[in-house]
């Protein structure tokens, strides 16, 4: 349940004058203009608040279902803890063959910082502008 607080405090504030990302890199996410799934006039400004909404309610809907989980003593609440751990353990597996393979795994900046961890070793710690440059230069960016 913290944790969605942070992220929500992090979405809202992520786009203030004096807020972790330089202002040239939140110009230039409210600036750039695409079209996507037959809309026109989308930014990287409203790809990132979707995402980022749709990863507090997430973190919500998951705490909110391990709460209910944790009061149930039956077979449906083992086979659903087995099918999330299940679950875990697979999207564990193809990070791991997306690392072997040569791809990079970029930890947001202020994540780490809210958790004092300023030298990751499991990812490289990054940044807006690390993720504006990115798209910039890429054709496919995949986030999660």
């Amino acid at each position: 349940m913290l944790h969605s607080f942070g992220h929500t405090a992090g979405l809202l504030t992520w786009q203030a004058t004096n807020g972790d990302v330089p202002s040239e890199v939140v110009q230039k996410m409210q600036e750039v203009q695409f079209s996507f799934m037959f809309k026109n006039g989308c930014t990287m400004a409203d790809f990132y608040s979707g995402a980022s909404w749709c990863g507090v309610l997430f973190l919500l809907l998951v705490a909110i279902m391990l709460w209910t989980l944790s009061n149930r003593d039956d077979k449906l609440t083992v086979k659903l803890l087995w099918f999330i751990a299940t679950a875990i353990v697979l999207l564990g597996v193809q990070v791991e063959s997306f690392l072997t393979n040569g791809g990079t795994v970029l930890g947001c900046g202020t994540c780490l910082a809210q958790r004092n961890n300023n030298e990751p070793q499991v990812c490289k710690y990054s940044s807006m502008a690390d993720l504006y440059e990115i798209v910039k230069r890429n054709k496919i960016v995949l986030t999660f």
